[in-house]
């Protein structure tokens, strides 16, 4: 079936890519770009660019400027740079363009600025806006009461078939229903938003019970927001994140990695505090932080935050002193044994930061002092052996960038953790040609730099680590552009399963054909290798660990074609291969997918995969529109095929339902998960349905 599919899909792909190059055309004017008539489907739009491997974190954040639009005359390059698709050299001549020019009048004037196309426009229209009337100044009578808008979300749903866990067939049950549901409620106004958000994961149980800080849902979490009030950026209270820099000393805010993402990722700046409205337990302070305009060049942040982190506990016999072992990660509390890990230690942080800007320079400086309430003393491993221990530790960090005449952006942070820890990344964005660019990126760690989970780069610790990073995007032709990723990392420090240095290499190329917006083409090829550690049992003796190589190579076909501007289909076929020391497996992958709009209420996306891998290292993964905010990536191995529906349903101006259907049958398996999640079942299904009200 492998074979056959990607042979049989290429036939089509070809046939159909001459059917659709006979309508194309280029688009030249801001009157060509078709966008939705409910601008928050373009949602699903923007996330096909994220590939296969989008942040959750990052999602949140354009949620929320789905809901509350940013303002492109108030805003930074930096805020402007995180708007999907929008580089960081379109973000300078926006801003530079305002400067010269004055306030936009529409957010279609956009287009006025040499480097932003129609294509970008589409991308970005969605989570941006120009207020209509704008005031000069932002002393606006009564602020507290003007312009309120407010939203209420409501989401359940869960897997049909019962797991184990919920049949009683183990000896640690789960304590509550195999259903995940969650409540937000948010309202706001231009100076000010207030939120909350509830969220009960499958099989955790909803308790109230003060003594063990529960009040319903396991994960409950809410702000308010003050911002642009005079000297005043912004004002926190509740739960926030806070990003500065490069994330080598703090970065808890979004985190965008991607083998096929444009060369402006690399040069990415944090965006101080702001709330979080996240479901992870993990990434968010607790407490208040605010920015303020000292001058109109410099800009002071400072926050505190305390709350309880989940950790495994555990007493020293020789003092019978009680230390952390590690602060844990997983966010499931389903079970008395996950449980016991809730909430043990008590963690504090206390912060500061000071930017300033002055033309095209900007230089900030962070302090962070972090204490738990009891000392970390890792367990004795290798790849452990240099990490964090102690009650308290503090980061430093000093970030710099700097815009040439010509647009080239150089960039560097350099961070202390610690008594000994450091880590350093420098970097370059420079324009190539008329729209391409290229970025270059290079980092090293030594092997004491340990920013628990409050920084890093790129999502992940740099601990002994030296890598180079360099992506390159260029349009060759009107409709034709190319773009490419070379990385390397060399990591000195032993690693989990590793007991000797690492190295990895991870290639990618991408070819991008879209002619018109009705038609979009994309190839795309990775290649991926590094070091592995392989138990090997000898029929005589004990099991001995083996490092080997394991390589990864990726070949995937997308191609999009909108019929109708109420009619699109899609097609994307995908194959891997993955050679161990001792096999190979490889993996193919077909789906076909439909959106329909029949009528202006309605929406429907469908669709059908089919997959076949020789193993779990073969496994592949493909993106699935989901509910509004929601994404899903299931990740598919073995044979079998998978199916989805997703309905909108706008029932009024205030509400909109949604539901989603998916269902996975397996052709060579009976049992499907492990542990407590194992379903004896060839196949499983899921449900969700969503009401969101506009207040």
């Amino acid at each position: 079936m492998a074979g056959l599919s990607v042979a049989g899909f290429f036939a089509v792909a070809v046939s159909c890519l001459f059917a659709a190059r006979s309508t194309a055309g280029s688009l030249t004017t801001v009157e060509q770009v078709a966008l939705p008539s409910d601008t928050t489907d373009s949602w699903t739009v923007v996330l096909r660019y994220l590939g296969d491997e989008p942040d959750a974190e990052l999602l949140e954040l354009w949620q929320h400027w789905a809901e509350a639009p940013l303002n492109v005359n108030a805003s930074t390059a930096d805020e402007l740079h995180r708007l999907p698709g929008l580089t960081l050299r379109q973000a300078l001549h926006i801003v530079s363009y305002r400067g010269t020019h004055g306030p936009f009048g529409h957010i279609d004037s956009l287009v006025q600025v040499p480097t932003v196309s129609p294509e970008t426009l589409l991308l970005v229209r969605p989570f941006a806006h120009v207020p209509a009337n704008e005031p000069v100044t932002t002393d606006v009578p009564a602020w507290w009461r003007a312009d309120w808008q407010g939203r209420m979300l409501l989401r359940t749903g869960r897997r049909i078939e019962r797991a184990r866990g919920y049949t009683g067939e183990t000896q640690v049950p789960y304590l509550g229903s195999p259903y995940r549901s969650v409540a937000r409620v948010r309202a706001w106004n231009p100076h000010l938003d207030v939120g909350l958000t509830a969220d009960k994961r499958p099989g955790e149980p909803l308790l109230w019970d003060p003594e063990r800080r529960q009040y319903g849902a396991d994960h409950l979490i809410g702000y308010v927001h003050l911002r642009n009030r005079g000297r005043i950026r912004q004002v926190v209270a509740g739960s926030y994140q806070a990003a500065f820099g490069q994330g080598l000393a703090l970065w808890t805010g979004p985190r965008f990695s991607s083998a096929y993402a444009p060369p402006s990722t690399l040069t990415r700046q944090g965006s101080g505090i702001r709330p979080y409205r996240g479901t992870s337990p993990h990434t968010y302070f607790r407490g208040a932080g605010a920015s303020v305009r000292v001058t109109r060049s410099l800009e002071a942040t400072a926050f505190a935050s305390h709350r309880r982190r989940d950790a495994t506990l555990d007493t020293l016999h020789h003092s019978e002193a009680v230390v952390a072992r590690s602060l844990r990660t997983s966010s499931l509390r389903r079970t008395d044994t996950e449980r016991q890990y809730r909430r043990l230690l008590s963690a504090t942080h206390v912060g500061g930061h000071m930017q300033w800007r002055h033309r095209r320079l900007h230089i900030g400086v962070l302090g962070l002092y972090a204490r738990f309430g009891h000392p970390i003393v890792p367990p004795a491993r290798p790849d452990t052996r240099y990490a964090f221990a102690g009650r308290w530790t503090t980061h430093w960090g000093l970030a710099a960038q700097y815009s040439t005449m010509r647009n080239v952006v150089l960039f560097g942070e350099t961070a202390r953790t610690g008594p000994r820890g450091a880590a350093t990344v420098l970097g370059v964005h420079a324009p190539v040609g008329r729209a391409g660019s290229v970025g270059l990126r290079g980092h090293a760690a030594n092997r004491f730099y340990d920013p628990l989970d409050l920084g890093g780069l790129d999502g992940r610790s740099v601990a002994g680590e030296r890598g180079i990073t360099a992506r390159l995007a260029l349009p060759v032709h009107a409709y034709w552009t190319l773009y490419g990723t070379v990385q390397q990392t060399y990591v000195r420090v032993p690693q989990f399963r590793t007991t000797r240095p690492v190295v990895a290499t991870r290639t990618a190329a991408s070819v991008h054909y879209m002619p018109s917006r009705h038609f979009d083409l994309r190839v795309q090829g990775q290649w991926r290798t590094g070091d592995i550690r392989e138990s090997v049992t000898h029929p005589y003796g004990p099991t001995v660990p083996v490092h080997g190589r394991r390589t990864q190579h990726n070949l995937r076909l997308h191609m999009q074609y909108a019929a109708t501007p109420d009619l699109r289909f899609s097609v994307r076929t995908a194959a891997t291969r993955v050679q161990l020391s001792d096999q190979s497996e490889t993996g193919t992958l077909l789906w076909v997918e439909t959106d329909y709009a029949p009528h202006r209420r309605i929406s429907t996306n469908t669709r059908w995969t089919l997959f076949d891998t020789e193993g779990f290292e073969s496994r592949l993964f493909a993106y699935e529109p989901d509910l509004q905010y929601g994404f899903s990536i299931p990740a598919l191995f073995d044979q079998g095929q998978r199916a989805h529906a997703l309905v909108r349903l706008n029932v009024s101006r205030a509400l909109r339902v949604e539901t989603r259907y998916s269902v996975s049958a397996f052709t060579t398996r009976d049992v499907i998960g492990q542990g407590r999640d194992t379903i004896n079942s060839h196949r499983v299904r899921d449900w969700r349905v969503q009401l969101r009200w506009a207040l």
